[in-house]
């Protein structure tokens, strides 16, 4: 007890001088604080070494991912069906490649012509995020909207990009933000999600995984749609699959609910 009292400020002094010098970090797990603010002191306070593995190891959790439910996915795809002309045949085509190839925004636009294959129908690109050399089919729904874009409505320019802006004074590569953008659009036509709620890109690449999945795809499978490196990525896809989330569920019918604790919160 007179160990707290009289260490209790250098404790505490540790304590902060810790949160300021890594205030970029958001920490969840108050215990796993504790025992790092013991791990500074003991070079002052030896004593306080032997405290440490008394703390509980507490595992961290994280929120599931914002997933789209059934619903939100059958809005969107009506959208991404069923643009008319008032979409441009680029917006149309990157919407296609999103929905349908999953790739992330900035690996997007930073897709080059060259990297459009018509002849053996794929599409071979170096990702941003790993470094490494992705290849995927070019399914029919997603050449066609390129070429569609590429002959009909791209402007001649000498950019290598793929995707350009074009906003009558000059031209340029095209964004992630734009891709952001053009995304965020969709939702709206699909009155998705108008109120809050995660959108974008990233969604779609969530969507992508479960119905990969659901139609009998393995992991290994799936990493490579994705351009992963390690199966394990995976994990933080698969835990927001509400179908596989309800096979873990557990019958609690055998076990007496007193209905008052909920009614109180309906």
């Amino acid at each position: 007890m007179s160990i707290c009292q009289n260490h209790v400020q250098d404790i505490t002094e540790v304590t902060i001088l810790k949160y300021y010098r890594l205030r970029h970090i958001v920490t969840s797990n108050i215990t796993s604080t504790l025992k790092d603010a013991f791990r500074l002191a003991t070079e002052k306070m030896p004593e306080c070494a032997r405290l440490i593995p008394l703390f509980p190891e507490i595992k961290s959790t994280t929120m599931p991912y914002d997933a789209l439910d059934s619903q939100e996915a059958l809005k969107l795809k009506k959208v991404i069906d069923n643009m008319g002309d008032n979409w441009s045949m680029r917006d149309k085509a990157i919407t296609s490649i999103v929905y349908y190839l999953g790739l992330r925004r900035g690996d997007i636009a930073r897709l080059r012509i060259q990297d459009v294959d018509f002849e053996s129908d794929s599409l071979s690109f170096i990702q941003s995020k790993t470094l490494v050399r992705q290849e995927l089919p070019l399914r029919p729904v997603v050449g066609n909207a390129i070429y569609n874009y590429i002959v009909k409505e791209r402007p001649s320019c000498d950019i290598e990009s793929l995707f350009v802006i074009d906003d009558g004074k000059n031209i340029r590569p095209m964004t992630a933000w734009c891709v952001y953008d053009i995304m965020k659009k969709v939702f709206k036509a699909a009155d998705v999600r108008t109120d809050g709620g995660l959108k974008g890109v990233h969604i779609f690449r969530h969507n992508l995984v479960s119905k990969l999945m659901h139609s009998g795809c393995d992991s290994l499978e799936v990493t490579a749609v994705l351009g992963h490196i390690r199966p394990e990525s995976l994990k933080s896809y698969l835990s927001s699959d509400e179908k596989a989330l309800k096979k873990c569920a557990l019958d609690i019918n055998e076990y007496p609910i007193n209905m008052t604790a909920f009614n109180q919160y309906l």
